[in-house]
């Protein structure tokens, strides 16, 4: 899931042609369907407009996490989104 998550939150950072052709592929499409309204009520909850989000992806190597952070281009900090286990 949490693969799916992030390829879902940028798609949402692509123009309609980028996300029309990636959309072809079955896991794409899956996780669209499954995840994408979760990745919206997501950044809403920390006011953030998806045609103005930019990602900031902070990865801790021993630890095993990856921390997503989102804000608005005119927002000076960035939001934590959440939080994903890696390399288990």
């Amino acid at each position: 899931m949490k693969h799916l998550w992030i390829a879902l939150l940028g798609l949402t950072l692509f123009t309609d042609t980028f996300k029309e052709t990636q959309l072809k592929y079955r896991t794409v499409k899956t996780a669209y369907t499954e995840y994408y309204s979760e990745v919206i009520k997501t950044l809403e909850c920390s006011d953030i407009d998806v045609k103005e989000l930019q990602l900031y992806i902070q990865v801790f190597k021993e630890e095993g996490l990856i921390e997503l952070y989102g804000k608005n281009k005119n927002d000076t900090s960035y939001n934590y989104l959440k939080q994903f286990s890696i390399c288990e």
